[in-house]
């Protein structure tokens, strides 16, 4: 049985002001404690069907801002559902007791670290200054975490052009993988220009990032991919992971209040755990489903 997997934005605080975000709202209000947080795993895994299991990406806002992270990470690994935990870190914060709590957490299979591309310039624009020159010096940290770090890509027509660095870039810092999204405009993004890319662009990009890669994929294979994760083996080769859209019941997005999405690009809120069962919330999830061809969120995103 395939694992729920969930996205767990566990605060709206960040130390960025990325241009393409999809909050507006950078504060605490939202935010809980670690009680509360484990709380909601208890919760959630209470409504699991006999031997299913969890995958978890934990993000925020900066999952790597919260003191109380490493009580959560504690709880995760002892979690005997948990099958799969990663993090998602925009990569610029790299002291403290948080940060060294990454390399105790033992069930800790991926560090995802974001950036525009593989380029300061197109980087920066989005991100701030001296944020890729930051990101990288700070790589020497993540790799003591021993842990496979993996760039994430969200991409939009401020950073197509920059596609062909990506790749590049991964392979020249010794990262384990690329994973590419593509941008939908929400929040702060509503308000970048250029916006999102079409399905047509999407398609193209998705070729070349598999060409870059010395892959040779049929276009048939890709109408149906909504994110790529492109990793790199200990032998050298390569794996091209495609993944379809999550709508339909097997994942959700965890929201800092306890809030639930079908997925982060698509914010209506399901239900509010733990007051909602999660039964009841899966029941909700499974009210929607992939369109054909294209993106939900992002048809929906440009409709407003």
């Amino acid at each position: 049985m395939d694992p729920f997997s969930f996205q767990w934005h566990l605060s709206d605080r960040c130390n960025l002001r990325c241009r393409h975000c999809y909050q507006e709202d950078h504060s605490a209000a939202r935010e809980r404690d670690a009680s509360f947080w484990i709380e909601l795993l208890e919760h959630i895994r209470l409504g699991l069907a006999k031997g299913e299991g969890l995958s978890i990406n934990l993000t925020g806002g900066e999952p790597l801002l919260l003191e109380g992270l490493p009580l959560l990470l504690e709880a995760l690994d002892h979690c005997p559902d948990v099958q799969e935990l990663q993090i998602i870190t925009n990569g610029t914060l790299i002291e403290g007791p948080v940060f060294e709590s990454l390399g105790r957490c033992r069930k800790l299979t991926a560090v995802k670290i974001s950036v525009e591309a593989g380029q300061a310039e197109l980087n920066d624009a989005v991100r701030g200054a001296g944020m890729f020159r930051r990101v990288e010096e700070n790589l020497e940290h993540f790799r003591k975490l021993k842990r496979p770090l993996v760039a994430m890509v969200t991409l939009g027509a401020h950073n197509l052009h920059g596609l062909d660095s990506c790749w590049p870039w991964v392979c020249e810092q010794g990262l384990d993988g690329l994973l590419l999204e593509r941008f939908v405009p929400l929040g702060a993004g509503r308000h970048l220009a250029p916006g999102p890319i079409d399905e047509a662009a999407w398609q193209s990009a998705l070729r070349r990032l598999a060409q870059s890669a010395g892959l040779d994929l049929d276009p048939r294979e890709l109408e149906w991919v909504r994110a790529v994760w492109i990793k790199r083996a200990a032998d050298g080769g390569i794996e091209f992971c495609a993944a379809a859209c999550e709508l339909g019941g097997g994942s959700m997005a965890l929201m800092p209040d306890g809030s639930v999405y079908a997925c982060r690009r698509l914010p209506r809120v399901l239900g509010r755990m733990p007051e909602t069962s999660f039964v009841g919330i899966r029941k909700g999830l499974m009210s929607f489903s992939p369109i054909k061809g294209g993106c939900r969120a992002l048809d929906e995103a440009i409709r407003r």
